[in-house]
């Protein structure tokens, strides 16, 4: 009881800061008394992001210079200065780009391919070739049989024909919407795949090379909207 009085006591009294070869040591546990950060605001368009951080930083409520990181082809996160005394940075706003995605990789009938293709892609004449192949395909079931009295010889045939003179082209350029509405959709390679049972897939084919793509288009238009606090030291711009 008495032991158990004394560690009470103990651990209500300051602790002992020593300093060995130039380093503190402390001889009991510190916790770091963090204050309170602003709690991001997320933004769904480029225009919007730029338009909040001019304004924010006219307040002179923000710690600069800002880093506005573009963190990959769909996000990009406005960051002020490392506070000197924690060592933290706040994020007052994320830009993040909405769209409806395409399921790349996945069979689907014709009819929701062609759907989607014309309201998840930008228009281009590949695009509308494609659409135009892919809209006259047909399944192909027939039989033929020929008997010379001695054996006779049955061929069945299956599969997707076109109805159409037309020539679909394995590898095919095209631009999703993948990044924010106000950029030009990164174009990229991708391979079309027909299957029985009147289906088709895209594969991406590019190896991601459209993200890199993306991320220059985005750096592109924030160095252009945001030229004059670049050039004032307010903003800088990190990939």
């Amino acid at each position: 009881m008495l032991k158990e009085a004394i560690e009470k006591i103990i651990s209500l009294s300051a602790p002992n800061i020593i300093d060995r070869c130039g380093n503190e040591f402390s001889d009991k546990k510190l916790t770091l008394i963090e204050s309170p950060l602003i709690e991001p605001v997320e933004i769904n368009t480029l225009s919007g992001f730029v338009s909040a951080i001019k304004k924010e930083i006219a307040t002179e409520d923000l710690l600069l210079p800002i880093m506005v990181h573009i963190a990959d082809h769909a996000s990009v996160y406005a960051r002020c200065a490392a506070n000197p005394t924690e060592r933290t940075r706040e994020i007052p706003f994320i830009a993040k780009a909405q769209f409806v995605g395409f399921n790349f990789g996945l069979k689907m009938d014709i009819e929701s391919m062609i759907i989607g293709l014309k309201s998840r892609f930008i228009q281009t004449d590949e695009r509308d070739a494609l659409i135009k192949c892919i809209g006259s395909i047909t399944e192909e079931n027939s039989a033929t049989a020929s008997d010379d009295g001695i054996s006779q010889n049955v061929t069945v045939k299956t599969g997707v024909a076109l109805k159409e003179d037309l020539k679909i082209n394995p590898i095919v350029k095209l631009a999703p919407y993948r990044t924010f509405i106000e950029l030009n959709q990164p174009e990229s390679e991708f391979l079309i795949r027909l299957s029985e049972g009147l289906q088709a897939a895209l594969y991406e084919a590019d190896g991601g090379a459209w993200k890199i793509a993306a991320r220059k288009n985005i750096g592109a238009f924030l160095a252009l909207e945001l030229a004059e606090e670049i050039a004032s030291g307010k903003v800088y711009i990190a990939e």
